[in-house]
């Protein structure tokens, strides 16, 4: 039998806004919390282009974006391309013209109509877009490191065996951290 409650923490693993007090309730919690400041810097962006166009197109490390892919056909007859790329301090994601740049890497003959996205690693909430784990992050950091007789559960997309950073991940861990509180407690 548990002395006290288990406590379920969900959180964005770069975030870093996520701070436990006192410090010694868990020091590695504490520690697994410091380990993942800075988080991940890729962004997604919308892009907009002239005409309809079915476009799937990846780029070698180092390009800005490194894939593009068509998303939706609009009545105006554009076509809204999703992206992705590994450093939103590289690119501005309102700027037609960079944007513009970047895509003629790939075919010159599309034109960029407009381009928007969330800069989601400034964002107060999250503070990255997704889990970017350094090498043994999730070995040295993650919810095993607490020990089986921690009252600290994780839970949250960036520690799901299976759909890590998206919703589906989320769900994962939230049931099992829920389950393993309710087993703890006799339910």
């Amino acid at each position: 039998m548990w002395p006290s409650a288990s406590i379920s923490i969900a959180d964005a693993r770069g975030a870093g806004t996520v701070s436990i007090r006192p410090e010694n309730v868990c020091e590695a919690a504490v520690e697994n919390s410091r380990a993942h400041e800075g988080g991940c810097k890729g962004f997604k962006i919308w892009i907009k282009i002239k005409g309809h166009n079915n476009i799937m197109a990846y780029a070698p490390s180092g390009h800005p974006i490194a894939l593009i892919r068509s998303e939706y056909f609009l009545d105006d007859g554009t076509t809204v391309c999703v992206g992705f790329g590994p450093d939103r301090d590289k690119i501005r994601l309102d700027d037609v013209e960079m944007v513009q740049e970047i895509v003629n890497q790939w075919n010159p003959a599309l034109e960029v109509v407009d381009s928007t996205g969330h800069d989601w690693g400034t964002d107060e909430w999250t503070g990255q877009t997704w889990t970017t784990p350094k090498q043994g992050q999730f070995v040295m950091t993650g919810p095993q490191s607490l020990g089986e007789n921690s009252r600290l559960l994780l839970a949250g997309s960036d520690w799901a065996a299976g759909w890590n950073s998206f919703v589906d991940g989320a769900i994962e861990t939230g049931i099992k951290t829920a389950r393993e509180i309710n087993q703890r407690a006799g339910s």
